[in-house]
């Protein structure tokens, strides 16, 4: 079983290329709003690797087994609707609903294989992990000599990638057609250091990238606007949705993208491609040939050509910031995001 992740810096048009992705056979593409953020998360599969394989200490492998497991319970449950408890401690990300119920399960046994064993003993690093009030309750005990030993993880980084591959694979089979040999990922990696994510999963990567104008346009906040700018936001716009773009404030917009490329992929690896969407629009049958040959798949394995990415359709979503009311916003970005532009 293969990994591909599609990224992109938001608001790019990633939705459009994990539309074509959709048409090959073999290909398990989620609906595109699925970002499986348990590997990117904080505490989540990413930051275990870290910890255990690229800079492993007693303290930071110990601190990152129990960050997993408490992802885990918040992430995993499928907390039913009367279970109020439940919705107080969960996220809502259901996994266990998405992977048949077997996501806690899977998850839970994965971290335990690298785990040696446990002892009791004083551990001043748990303190940051506690609430208020238990660091203070705590503290008073020790006071009066009643202090609590912890619990702390020896744990080791033995075949971590190859069990994390047998890890995500099982994962996915528990739900995807038998015949399925290409499993996509939203965003599982982003495009910033993607070379832990891709190692770890022998998985490739492919960015798409959009014109900034096109991007600010798209992403505007509805309010405000007048009907014939607030026609073209993205359909998926719909409000709050977009707030991570920070469109709302045009100099601050300005800056995260900037930074956001400059972060982008600082060293070319061969296992990353980057599409731009104004290409996979415009030059929809060279696009199409450097994707499969980046995949190394032939054009056979194209089976539903055109049935899910229509370029003809997509295209008319380029050049939005021509119809925009406020050129002088335009012109900002222009001039402060020139090297960017598709034109």
């Amino acid at each position: 079983m293969k990994f591909v992740d599609v990224s992109g810096v938001g608001n790019s048009g990633k939705s459009a290329l994990v539309d074509l992705l959709r048409e090959l056979d073999g290909f398990y593409v989620p609906e595109y709003w699925f970002e499986f953020d348990f590997i990117r998360t904080p505490g989540g599969l990413l930051d275990l690797r870290h910890s255990l394989l690229e800079d492993w200490s007693p303290v930071r492998s110990d601190a990152a087994y129990k960050d997993f497991v408490s992802l885990i319970d918040i992430m995993g449950p499928d907390v039913p609707f009367w279970d109020l408890l439940g919705w107080f401690r969960t996220s809502g990300h259901r996994f266990d609903r998405r992977f048949k119920g077997v996501f806690t399960q899977l998850s839970m046994e994965f971290v335990k294989s690298f785990v040696l064993g446990s002892y009791k003993a004083y551990w001043s690093f748990e303190t940051t992990r506690e609430s208020n009030f238990q660091r203070s309750f705590k503290r008073v005990a020790r006071r009066f000599g009643f202090g609590e030993l912890e619990t702390v993880y020896l744990l080791n980084n033995k075949d971590f990638d190859k069990k994390a591959r047998a890890y995500m694979a099982e994962l996915y089979r528990s739900f995807v057609p038998p015949n399925t040999d290409h499993i996509i990922f939203n965003n599982g990696f982003e495009p910033f250091n993607p070379g832990p994510g891709l190692t770890m999963l022998g998985a490739r990567q492919i960015v798409v990238l959009r014109d900034p104008r096109d991007i600010y346009v798209a992403g505007l906040n509805s309010r405000g606007l007048n009907k014939e700018d607030a026609q073209l936001l993205a359909t998926d716009n719909y409000g709050f949705s977009k707030s991570f773009l920070s469109t709302g404030d045009l100099q601050f917009f300005v800056e995260r993208y900037k930074l956001y490329r400059e972060q982008l992929c600082k060293n070319p690896r061969q296992d990353v491609l980057i599409v731009n969407f104004e290409e996979l629009t415009g030059n929809y049958n060279v696009a199409l040939e450097r994707i499969l040959r980046f995949l190394t798949l032939e054009s056979q394995n194209h089976i539903q050509p055109q049935k899910y990415f229509n370029p003809a359709k997509s295209s008319k979503n380029v050049g939005l910031w021509r119809s925009y009311s406020k050129k002088d916003e335009i012109r900002f970005i222009e001039s402060e995001l020139s090297q960017y532009l598709s034109v």
